[in-house]
């Protein structure tokens, strides 16, 4: 037993032995970081340890430390903003500190431009650009611009200091009329307390002054006073013209000095240019020049555009011509007038004929007084019928007459009136009296003269050879009129009718007092004087309904109400079957198959089933 307890324990002790060997064969190292100018150590420096890449920072004191390090050769790594970055090469043995000092330089503080390049280019109005300069450093630094270029008039500001971090501004000035011809170029340095300077190249497009070049176009739009002037810039000097426009005058090769008006015009980026001159003389002759000022003076045109004064005619047109009058031999024209002329007309009117198919003033003329645009009419007068005239309109000024350039044709061929005759009212079986109606659409040329309705028992198209009533009255519209003495035995035939210088017009022709139907107005029908026959319902529905009697089309079987009513007027009526059991076309509510009936023996109502015999009247409903 003692022997393997002692055995146990030399295996424990061998164990123990092993790490303690392990943690002693570790080592560490120790160092300190100092600025490379001072001396002094520096705070927060980054270090990092390679290989490994394990890292720490620095201390206020500029100490570091790494630990638990495996005997070899490591790279301690140092870095931090606003400084050059260092390493150095250490060897670590086993339970030894290794000792590393390291040195960390500044990175020299500079001033730098936010461009390499300004360039003015070859605009005259260009003279002013800048730039941005930046502190990108740790501190705040003084800095200064150096500029020996005569035409580079102010650099500002000249000098400064700048915090770090900061961005300023740098305003450069130049004097283009220092530059000399073509491209101009010079350098500003930006100097940093004499550890650095920056350069920006500065550029400019030289030019020699001179005064524009321009062409005079012609003149358009010319009146008695108004004409429109035109200019070209065919160069824009140098600098460029700041002022364009015209000059004129009765006198040759006008000048701002000379010109009756001196006319400016817009500027734009086109190259012609317009102004309109108002104002001016009839008959007169300009000369007129283009001009440009800039500031080397005024430039005029080489040429000039000469031009006279003269009339423009004026515009009409023709509307239309309507209330041509038959019986006075006359009609009515209707123009316009749409421009004025220059000067002002002084007299319009109508012209027309019938021999000439574009008629003027040695035609027949009508003068109408007035000014101004706008409509104006007139009467034409001695027309002859049955004749095709031509008429213009025109308007006369110093220019000499204008015609419109439409001419409006019209004819005075005599043409009937149109009537219609309407539907009869207040129709009076007992009196055989009717009202009759009619209605003139148009009044016929010339105008009728007479109006009125024709009747006739014995032709179905009267005539004013037959029975005719006049009625008073003149125009478009209906009119009336009653008629009484008819016949109650035959079928009386009516229309209505217009009469002018052409002849007689007439309208449809109606039909009263058919013998074989009578009107009931106080019933709102119209019945047959006669049974249409005796069967069952089907049959008899389709009989009255392709009754033609009187020439109507919608008869058709009696309601319910309408078959109690012709029963109370059966005697008026007459002719009623002595069965009499008359089917209506009232379906019974009880049974679909059924339709009512009525008794005219003895006015009872009862439905019946539609198979079996029943008589049938026809009816109409009367319409307004």
């Amino acid at each position: 037993m003692k022997r393997l307890f002692y055995i146990l324990l030399a295996g424990l002790l061998f164990v123990a032995c092993d790490d303690i060997n392990e943690e002693i064969n570790v080592g560490r190292i120790s160092g300190v970081v100092s600025d490379k100018n001072t001396g002094e150590p520096v705070a927060t420096v980054s270090a990092v340890l390679s290989p490994g890449g394990n890292s720490t920072v620095t201390g206020s004191d500029g100490s570091f430390e790494f630990v638990d390090l495996s005997p070899g050769e490591y790279t301690v790594n140092i870095n931090k903003e606003g400084y050059k970055s260092n390493g150095k090469v250490v060897t670590v043995a086993a339970n030894q500190t290794t000792q590393a000092h390291l040195l960390i330089e500044r990175i020299p503080a500079v001033i730098t431009a936010d461009r390499t390049e300004l360039d003015f280019g070859k605009d005259y109005g260009v003279n002013t650009l800048s730039f941005n300069i930046v502190n990108n450093n740790y501190e705040k630094l003084s800095w200064e611009m150096v500029n020996n270029c005569g035409w580079i008039t102010d650099v500002s500001p000249k000098s400064g200091s700048l915090d770090y971090g900061k961005t300023g501004t740098i305003i450069v000035k130049i004097d283009r009329d220092l530059l000399a011809d073509g491209n101009n170029t010079t350098v500003l340095v930006l100097s940093t307390e004499g550890v650095g300077s920056t350069e920006i190249t500065v550029k400019a497009y030289g030019q020699a002054k001179k005064k524009a070049v321009l062409n005079t176009l012609e003149v358009s739009s010319i009146t008695a006073t108004t004409a429109v002037f035109t200019g070209e810039i065919v160069d824009d000097g140098y600098p460029k013209y700041y002022e364009r426009g015209i000059v004129f005058s009765e006198q040759m090769m006008p000048t701002v000095e000379q010109t009756l008006q001196r006319l400016t015009a817009t500027m734009t980026a086109d190259s012609i240019y317009s102004c309109q001159v108002v104002g001016l003389t009839l008959g007169k002759t300009y000369y007129v020049r283009a001009y440009a000022v800039n500031e080397m003076g005024t430039a005029y045109s080489s040429n000039q555009v000469s031009f006279t004064t003269a009339a423009v005619g004026g515009k009409a047109t023709m509307i239309g011509v309507d209330d041509i009058n038959l019986n006075d031999h006359t009609a009515v024209a209707h123009g316009e007038i749409l421009e004025l002329g220059d000067p002002a007309y002084s007299e319009r009117g109508f012209v027309y004929s019938h021999t000439n198919s574009s008629p003027t003033i040695y035609n027949n003329i009508v003068m109408v007084e007035g000014s101004g645009k706008g409509t104006f009419d007139a009467k034409l007068t001695d027309l002859a019928r049955e004749t095709t005239y031509y008429v213009r309109s025109y308007v006369k000024n110093e220019a000499g007459v204008v015609y419109s350039d439409n001419t409006v044709t019209f004819s005075t061929e005599e043409s009937l009136a149109t009537v219609e005759t309407l539907e009869a009212t207040d129709i009076d079986e007992s009196t055989s009296s009717a009202v009759l109606r009619g209605k003139v659409t148009f009044a016929g040329s010339p105008s009728y003269t007479e109006r009125g309705f024709v009747y006739s028992s014995e032709y179905s198209t009267p005539t004013v050879d037959d029975n005719k009533v006049v009625v008073n009255g003149v125009g478009l519209g209906e009119f009336e009129a009653r008629v009484s003495n008819l016949s109650s035995t035959s079928i009386t035939y009516a229309r209505a009718y217009a009469t002018n210088n052409k002849g007689t017009s007439y309208g449809e022709t109606v039909t009263l007092f058919d013998p074989s139907y009578i009107n009931l107005p106080e019933l709102g029908i119209a019945v047959q004087r006669e049974d249409l026959g005796r069967g069952n319902y089907s049959s008899m529905k389709s009989l009255c309904e392709s009754s033609s009697v009187g020439g109507f089309a919608d008869w058709r079987l009696p309601t319910l109400a309408e078959l109690s009513a012709l029963y109370k007027l059966k005697d008026k009526i007459g002719g009623f079957s002595k069965t009499g059991k008359y089917w209506s076309s009232t379906p019974s509510s009880y049974d679909s198959s059924k339709h009512y009936y009525i008794d005219f023996n003895y006015g009872s109502q009862e439905i019946s089933h539609d198979t079996e015999l029943r008589s049938a009247r026809a009816v109409r409903t009367l319409t307004e």
